[in-house]
């Protein structure tokens, strides 16, 4: 038997968001409809997920968003979990934890039946689980795509992606919009998502 995971977790406390670090090395870029679409989840249910700082060093490994919106929001408490890692651990999890949670497909069977349960939504949430459940048109598509595009958000970051022998860089936010529309088409079967972008790469006779 292998030896079970060590609980990094070493506290919990709600803290002044005051008083909590930003990581001088977060990558995450958040466009406008996310810090709309956060706020209001913030606003109609409170706090349902911690932020998780580093005790060693302070600074900020997850929440980065939630954080900048409780100091605009002037909340006096953010819940924390700290965490106990040496640098090279806190780099690992700033790296590849949020990345790694992004990876999860949508099931749109469940995700229309749970959407039939949901109180009425805004808007702006109705085009976010348009876009889940593949129900997105090609202007709703470009709505998305300018969010990302405004003028005072910062330059779009690279991110690497692996498929068979192929290794393709493409921009982080195009990334995200072009993996939800992907297997909204396809479905969550890899060997399928792996088959249509070979075909839309022109690899597939390759």
């Amino acid at each position: 038997m292998p030896d079970p995971w060590r609980n990094a977790i070493v506290r919990s406390e709600l803290v002044s968001p005051d008083n909590l670090i930003a990581h001088p090395d977060n990558w995450r870029v958040h466009p406008a409809f996310q810090r709309q679409m956060l706020q209001e989840l913030l606003d109609q249910v409170g706090w349902v997920d911690t932020v998780v700082v580093n005790q060693r060093t302070g600074r900020i490994l997850d929440g980065h968003l939630r954080v900048e919106l409780a100091l605009k929001n002037q909340e006096p408490a953010v819940p924390v979990d700290y965490v106990d890692l040496s640098e090279t651990e806190e780099k690992r999890v700033l790296a590849f934890l949020d990345p790694i949670t992004s990876m999860a497909l949508p099931d749109r069977e469940r995700l229309a039946e749970l959407e039939k349960r949901l109180p009425p939504v805004s808007d702006q949430a109705a085009r976010v689980l348009d876009a889940m459940a593949g129900r997105v048109g090609e202007l709703e598509k470009k709505t998305v795509r300018d969010q990302y595009k405004k003028r005072d958000e910062k330059p779009s970051l690279e991110f690497a992606i692996s498929i068979g022998p192929y290794r393709f860089t493409v921009g982080l936010d195009a990334y995200n919009t072009w993996v939800a529309e992907l297997y909204a088409q396809v479905g969550a079967d890899q060997d399928k998502v792996a088959g249509e972008v070979f075909k839309r790469l022109g690899l597939d006779s390759v």
